[in-house]
């Protein structure tokens, strides 16, 4: 065991952390930009559960995956989502599947999980490899061989790229420079928004919330107008908007609302170009890390496509290319924390967890929990390739239980394309002395980018 790790204790008592004094001497200057060190800090000093202030709310920080468990699974119907982060993501997001609770995100996931079945995916991925070539071609074409770039933005725009014309098809394809400029200016905002110390600095205007509130809109016009022209085309497009626009509730019959189907565009706009491009960004800075592991990497493909075009069929079959995003997911989780309302008090390892607090569920830091992750802080995806796959609760990168995200093969598939098809005519490298630092916003970025030289093999 972890030597901060609590034993179960007879009656519930108040859970440890820093108070008075010691909480302010603690605190970060920018929670924004050094969260992870000062959780971090909090997880060493006082064990896996930790109860500390932001702002006004009291936060109780779970890291060992048997509370993750029972939190997300056991007793999921006990934390619910009323917490500031979700709530500054409702203004962007609305009622869409990851905002939403209740009956209604009950009714929204019947309808929308037959889209994102494993068939459905797999018809997505011509689209994801055509996506990933010209990416590799567009770097052929200014400099060739040698230049840097900023993997950060190039992962950015190909997993826009591919999100919507998945989402959307071709008739997107003249706008993505327009979302891609309206989707950055939404999550900025929103990020700054979850991190404020008081929510109620929130109803002034600003010049942010301004630049904001207009993205938002040029993004619902963006879907209406598409989602019309779909609605009045006679062709089988096979996107996910037009199977959302068809699909029926099973047990109502109902179609999606208009309002409802912009808000899960939105969600699956934005939420899945983000996480997938930390993703891919990250594996590229490991993999860069670590040259052998890449050599392996170029051997499995190239046995598997055996000199020819990526395809759907030959994904299955790239065992130690997944291993490496498993093993990027564990180390660079996109999202690296979730957050619970406590609507019913309840007791963890004789812990108190006090009704109205929010209880914060660090996935960086229970993927790297020593008493279930051997050599915590080294990549080793080979940890991947034997892992026994039913301790879900230690390795929980798109969360767990119930509410687990529904794009998690999508974003998956999309990352196997487009890693294999960079490394089978790339090996990217970091073209910075310089430490990359954690930026642990809405999602796990690197600070200032990350600027890497493409090299051909």
């Amino acid at each position: 065991m972890s030597p901060n790790t609590r034993l179960q204790t007879p009656s519930p008592i108040q859970a440890p952390g820093p108070i008075g004094l010691q909480a302010w001497l603690r605190r970060p200057k920018t929670l924004r930009d050094q969260s992870i060190t000062y959780l971090t800090m909090l997880w060493q000093t006082y064990g896996d559960i930790v109860r500390f202030r932001l702002g006004v709310d009291w936060i109780y920080m779970v890291v060992n995956p048997r509370h993750v468990r029972h939190i997300l699974f056991e007793q999921n119907a006990n934390y619910g989502r009323d917490t500031r982060g979700f709530r500054a993501l409702r203004p962007l997001f609305g009622n869409g599947l990851f905002t939403s609770v209740g009956n209604l995100w009950r009714h929204q996931r019947r309808i929308i999980q037959p889209t994102f079945h494993h068939d459905q995916i797999k018809g997505f991925t011509a689209t994801m490899i055509d996506a990933a070539e010209q990416l590799i071609d567009r770097w052929a074409e200014p400099a060739g061989t040698g230049q840097v770039i900023d993997m950060n933005f190039e992962m950015s725009t190909v997993a826009l790229q591919i999100v919507a014309e998945t989402l959307f098809g071709s008739d997107i394809k003249n706008r993505i420079a327009d979302i891609s400029r309206a989707t950055a200016a939404s999550t900025i905002y929103v990020g700054e928004r979850a991190l404020a110390p008081f929510e109620w600095t929130r109803i002034f205007p600003s010049a942010k919330k301004t630049i904001f509130e207009k993205a938002r809109l040029l993004l619902e016009r963006t879907i209406d107008e598409i989602a019309d022209q779909q609605r009045l085309s006679t062709l089988q497009r096979g996107n996910l908007m037009s199977l959302l626009i068809d699909a029926r509730d099973a047990e109502t019959g109902q179609p999606m609302s208009r309002q409802q189907l912009r808000d899960e565009m939105l969600t699956f706009l934005i939420a899945g170009n983000e996480t997938t491009a930390k993703l891919l960004t990250w594996a590229f800075y490991l993999l860069s890390q670590h040259p052998e592991v890449v050599a392996r990497l170029r051997q499995e493909i190239a046995a598997t496509v055996n000199g020819g075009r990526l395809t759907a069929d030959d994904l299955p079959k790239l065992h130690l290319t997944r291993a490496v995003l498993e093993e990027t997911l564990r180390l660079r989780p996109p999202v690296w924390r979730l957050a619970r309302s406590v609507d019913v008090a309840d007791e963890l390892d004789g812990f108190q967890i006090q009704k109205g607090s929010t209880v914060l569920l660090c996935a960086y830091l229970t993927h790297r929990h020593p008493d279930y992750w051997p050599d915590p802080e080294r990549f080793s995806p080979d940890r991947f390739l034997s892992r026994d796959k039913a301790k879900r609760y230690d390795f929980f990168p798109f969360g767990a239980g119930p509410r687990i995200c529904i794009g998690n093969h999508f974003a998956l598939t999309e990352a196997l394309v487009v890693l294999a098809t960079v490394i089978q005519r790339y090996c990217p490298k970091l073209a910075t002395k310089e430490p990359i630092e954690l930026l642990p916003k809405a999602v796990l970025e690197p600070k200032g980018g990350m600027p890497m030289r493409i090299e051909k093999h």
